[in-house]
């Protein structure tokens, strides 16, 4: 494109540009959101380095959750969290740098940290879309056959539409033959959508991923596979993470009792924050004393932790 690019980027993220096409000059001709717009040259900025290294219990990202119990709260995990998290998913999916892995998440989400640098932990590649195409599925499976993706990550109402595409329409399910790796969570997984894309495509694996936001992404892993039959499991902590339910009062419950996910490990976020005027609060101590870490508490969920049908209204389970 003619001219060098504009940054545009607001006052308050001034360390996040957001890149439009504009030559210089004349002025940016986008609005930009009524933000003012800075004229910077990519091709003259070097790169820098922090003055100062970060350290494990740095901040390393905030992110708002849902809201969906309560005020939206910004989850603020630290380093340690997010390198326990992405060395585990290294081991886990027996990582060789050859993976494609697209970036199907918007970036206000968690899930999209880990599409979009777990790559560049391993020498793998990440395919990032244009805005506005997540929720376009019949472009995700265009992009996905295009690329060549080996792995990626859908919350379950959109993997269910996904199943239903490919399974009527075998051209598509071709398309999305390159997947070897996909991870389901932030809602409840459907275990027939699940065990069906298991039977067309025996080459991939699908993963349960389960975690508030204030865990680093996601701390419980399971595999699935066709033994779960009708109830897939939540799972189990992935590596230095602890998991337990627990009843208001935050004492374990026995095996198949309704209750709260308690986590706890490296994965805990530092510390969350609701409001602009109040200060940041940090995560609690866990009470439990084989789990010396940080430790977070979600409402009640809507799936089962091993055994018990899971529906809207179901609370985590302890395992059996």
């Amino acid at each position: 494109m003619p001219g060098r690019p504009t940054a545009c980027a607001p006052p308050s993220a001034r360390s996040g540009r957001a890149w439009c096409s504009a030559p210089i000059p004349p002025p940016c001709p986008r609005s930009c959101a009524g933000w003012p717009c800075r004229s910077t040259s990519i091709r003259s900025a070097a790169p820098r380095r922090a003055r100062h290294a970060a350290t494990a219990d740095d901040l390393c990202y905030g992110i708002f959750t849902s809201g969906t119990t309560g005020e939206p709260k910004c989850a603020l995990n630290l380093h340690a969290g997010l390198t326990n998290r992405f060395r585990f998913m290294t081991r886990y999916f027996a990582a060789t740098g050859d993976e494609v892995v697209l970036q199907n998440s918007k970036h206000t989400f968690d899930s999209s940290v880990w599409q979009l640098f777990w790559p560049l932990t391993t020498g793998a590649r990440c395919v990032i879309p244009a805005q506005g195409e997540f929720l376009d599925l019949e472009h995700t499976i265009a992009t996905i056959a295009e690329h060549r993706i080996t792995m990626t990550d859908f919350v379950p109402s959109i993997f269910n539409l996904l199943v239903t595409i490919v399974d009527r329409d075998r051209r598509s399910l071709a398309k999305i033959s390159t997947l070897r790796q996909l991870i389901v969570g932030g809602e409840e997984i459907s275990p027939r959508m699940a065990h069906r894309l298991g039977a067309l495509l025996p080459d991939l694996r699908i993963t349960n991923g389960y975690g508030p936001t204030e865990a680093s992404i996601g701390m419980i892993f399971h595999p699935v596979s066709a033994d779960d039959g009708d109830v897939i499991p939540l799972g189990r902590p992935i590596d230095n993470c602890y998991a337990v339910i627990v009843d208001d009062e935050l004492r374990p419950l026995p095996p198949g009792t309704p209750g709260r996910s308690s986590s706890a490990g490296s994965a805990s976020a530092g510390a969350t924050w609701t409001t602009r005027s109040a200060p940041p609060r940090s995560s609690s101590a866990t009470p439990f004393p084989s789990c010396r870490a940080r430790c977070c508490t979600a409402p009640a969920t809507s799936a089962t932790w091993t055994t018990g049908a899971g529906s809207s209204s179901t609370a985590a389970r302890t395992p059996r």
